[in-house]
């Protein structure tokens, strides 16, 4: 059965951009090397094979090469959510760092403001899905190094909170992830909902007091955390299928993380992380969800953790629920 008023809480806008998108905008301004590649060895170069590893991210660099100018930064992410819409999202929260799109004069918060362009005119066609977007500082090097980067990404989701943007994110290399106490402790004082990336430095993540932990796969690993987790309700956007891409010894079975720790009560989400990086959909890591021994009611259950979790109103939250609630009678008639 495929699932009704699907969620996705953990979504980044630029692992998720189409190939035909990249080649057009490539051709068009001669962005290289994609300009003198064919279609086909763009979609190469912006998937991982399977059972293969990207480290370095390079995945990403195509699409990030046509995202540095307004016009490529509005439509991927308006063909982003026209694509959500399609695939019978209801909700769902996409990321991006927007110091990565500065490349070529761009400033961040004018990508930031095309970004919010392209979301509006996308939700602007759609029926059913709502959507914000989640702001990424990065640890991809040394914390002072980008410390500037970081502080005004932090202060641009302030600024556009509740105009489009509706919270704020630390992605990036997790070996780096101690030394960002001070972006959270000022996003916390200006009431910013947060979350972070955290596969195994879960015990790190806890120190920022986030609401959710992006991946959150140690908690599993050790009971302290699990409890940790559990007591501070702490909701973590699991991507399975990007915990099987990558070299982390995980199983597509019960012993998975995911089915740990939602059967001993943490609040567990299912999330994509890169549509096009991962070839994935939430229809895709649904399946996945079941080959590891799930029952549809489980991703139901996930899916209102996410709804709970998610940095929507709570006028929006209350509606999202009231849909779920609807879906699970007519499951169940």
């Amino acid at each position: 059965m495929q699932i009704r008023n699907k969620i996705d809480l953990h979504l980044h806008i630029d692992g998720s951009v189409k190939p035909e998108t990249v080649a057009d905008l490539a051709y068009k301004y001669h962005i290289e090397p994609e300009c003198k590649m064919t279609l086909e060895e763009i979609r190469l170069s912006m998937t991982i094979p399977e059972g293969e590893y990207d480290p370095d991210f390079l995945s990403f660099d195509p699409a990030l090469r046509i995202m540095q100018n307004k016009e490529g930064c509005i439509r991927v992410t308006k063909e982003l959510i026209e694509r959500l819409e399609e695939e019978g999202l209801i909700y769902a929260e996409l990321r991006f760092a927007p110091q990565y799109h500065t490349r070529n004069g761009m400033t961040q918060e004018e990508a930031v403001l095309a970004m919010i362009e392209g979301l509006n005119q996308g939700l602007d066609s759609c029926t059913n899905l709502k959507a914000g977007l989640i702001l990424c500082a990065m640890n991809h090097c040394d914390a002072q190094s980008n410390f500037k980067e970081n502080m005004e990404t932090l202060h641009l989701a302030k600024k556009y909170l509740h105009h489009g943007v509706c919270g704020f994110d630390l992605a990036g290399y997790e070996e780096n992830m101690k030394n960002y106490q001070i972006l959270f402790d000022t996003a916390h004082q200006l009431n910013i909902p947060c979350t972070t990336h955290s596969e195994f430095t879960v015990k790190d993540a806890l120190n920022y007091r986030t609401t959710r932990i992006g991946h959150g796969y140690q908690a599993a690993l050790f009971e302290d955390l699990t409890e940790a987790v559990i007591r501070n309700k702490i909701t973590l956007e699991m991507c399975p299928d990007s915990s099987l891409s990558y070299e982390y010894g995980l199983n597509k079975d019960e012993t998975h993380p995911l089915v740990l720790l939602y059967k001993k009560g943490a609040r567990v989400t299912i999330n994509t992380d890169n549509l096009t990086v991962l070839n994935t959909s939430l229809e895709h890591e649904y399946e996945l969800c079941r080959q590891m021994g799930l029952s549809d009611e489980d991703i139901i259950t996930m899916n209102n953790y996410a709804i709970e979790a998610s940095f929507a109103d709570e006028k929006t939250k209350k509606e999202l629920l009231k849909v779920q609630k609807l879906r699970y009678r007519q499951l169940h008639s």
